[in-house]
């Protein structure tokens, strides 16, 4: 970065200066400044020369350098401070070249937009700066690296060559232990058997004779709720079909033992899934031979 070379960023045309009273614990103020205090009027120049960027205060007739402030890379806000109550005035750190002796002087613009070029002029040079550093500080490290890449290079390759066989004998040991020659599928004429254990089938626990037990439980009449009768019972003669469901549940026990009587069928007709007897015909039963009522 050439130090003679000098680029002007930004030109205010005109800017007053004050003597500034001393700076109070909550900041400058503009408004202590008094109209009296004012010691200059003239022209502002922003100059970037390096990595200083320097605000120049010059009469705008002659040309002569009446205070300069110069800013290094990151003192901006040292160097230049804003006041608390306006956005057009400033605090510069005026030094003087020979003697290093610094004061602080207000500084104000007339118009709003100069002071807001004013910080961006600033700021851009920061900026600048700040890409300068960083591309310096590349190109330093890229030959660094390419240094140290020339110096390792010999030890570097016999490293890798190294490497390589090693990998080159691991990879042979491993195809070596997974390899099978060996045909695994089944030959012409083989079979397969395979053995499954059958499940032996659940089934209800019926009743002696065969009648399957009713788990449907019915009101205080009784515990089981029986099978509906057969279709004679309801189509037409209840002697007949009574007579065909006993034979049919216990037909051994009625042939071996045709003396003992049997009970009165309507004996609970709710029992009979709905047929009702008659008293008067209860009362008409006579028992005949083989047990059996026989209804007139």
């Amino acid at each position: 970065m050439e130090e003679s070379l000098e680029q002007t960023l930004h030109v205010a045309r005109a800017v007053d200066v004050y003597h500034v009273p001393p700076r109070a614990p909550n900041g400058w103020h503009s408004g202590e400044w008094l109209v009296t205090s004012k010691i200059f009027s003239g022209r502002l120049q922003v100059v970037s020369k390096g990595e200083i960027c320097e605000v120049r205060l010059e009469d705008a007739t002659s040309d002569t350098l009446f205070a300069c402030c110069p800013i290094s890379y990151g003192m901006r806000n040292q160097c230049v401070q804003a006041v608390a109550d306006s956005s057009r005035f400033f605090v510069l750190r005026v030094e003087d070249a020979t003697t290093r002796r610094h004061a602080f002087l207000g500084m104000g613009f007339t118009a709003r937009n100069d002071a807001f070029d004013f910080n961006e002029a600033l700021q851009r040079h920061e900026k600048f700066v700040e890409r300068e550093r960083a591309s310096q500080a590349a190109a330093v490290n890229n030959s660094g690296g390419q240094a140290a890449a020339a110096t390792s290079g010999a030890g570097g390759q016999a490293r890798g060559t190294t490497a390589s066989l090693s990998a080159q004998a691991a990879a042979k040991e491993v195809a070596g232990l997974y390899a099978h020659s060996g045909d695994l599928g089944l030959k012409a004429g083989q079979t397969m058997h395979i053995a499954l254990k059958n499940k032996a089938p659940t089934t209800s626990n019926p009743l002696p004779g065969g009648v399957p037990i009713l788990a449907t439980p019915v009101g205080a009449g009784g515990l089981f709720k029986l099978a509906p009768p057969p279709n004679d019972l309801i189509s037409g003669d209840p002697a007949q079909g009574l007579s065909a469901a006993f034979m049919q549940q216990a037909p051994s026990a009625a042939v071996a033992s045709p003396a003992v009587s049997a009970p009165d069928p309507f004996a609970d007709a709710g029992l009979l899934g709905g047929v009702k007897a008659s008293p008067h015909a209860v009362g008409q039963a006579a028992v005949q031979d083989g047990g059996w009522a026989k209804f007139d």
